[in-house]
């Protein structure tokens, strides 16, 4: 083989893009990497629990307490807003099964 010659199949000829993996519940790959690999849990338990949230779609899951501060009209304050806006930029949502409501669905997570 001359040096300007590359080998015509091997380890190197697939390339996976980005785009084309498709990973549960819009999990990025870096997230899915981590639980998948660097934590060890099974396929099942990430497809059940663990979801990729990100923009206003966060506020719907984070500010669901009554304690939260709010205007007369029920909006959060606008400082605790700010206080939280590093959040529209997403993350991973973890949620999972509530044993002390009969195994539904939790109404919280993290």
């Amino acid at each position: 083989m001359k040096n300007n010659q590359y080998p015509q199949s091997g380890v190197g000829d697939q390339v996976l893009l980005k785009d084309t993996i498709e990973y549960p519940n819009n999990l990025t790959t870096a997230e899915y990497h981590e639980l998948a690999v660097g934590s060890a849990i099974h396929i099942s338990l990430i497809d059940r629990n663990f979801s990729h949230i990100e923009g206003e779609t966060v506020y719907e899951y984070l500010f669901t307490s009554p304690e939260i501060p709010r205007k007369n009209a029920g909006r959060v304050t606008d400082g605790f807003l700010k206080a939280y806006l590093h959040l529209l930029a997403g993350g991973m949502w973890i949620s999972g099964l509530d044993p002390q409501r009969n195994w539904r669905p939790m109404e919280w997570g993290r």
